[in-house]
């Protein structure tokens, strides 16, 4: 539908360095990895051969989230 307004993202690439180093860009990256460790958690929660890495993940999360 044409009336409605579409929005897009451009995505750019930038290092990790250059990422980590700022301070709003390290917070961001810090919610997104937490966004996808919770994501993984889910999706394999249920094998017990990935238990040690989802009580890492609950410890992250409690403490980062």
């Amino acid at each position: 539908d044409s009336s409605k307004a579409q929005h897009k993202t451009a995505s750019v690439y930038r290092r990790t360095e250059e990422i980590l180093s700022d301070p709003a860009g390290r917070a961001d990256l810090l919610s997104q990895a937490i966004r996808d460790a919770v994501a993984f958690r889910r999706r394999y929660a249920a094998l017990s051969e990935f238990a040690t890495i989802i009580e890492a993940i609950d410890d992250a999360v409690k403490k980062f989230a």
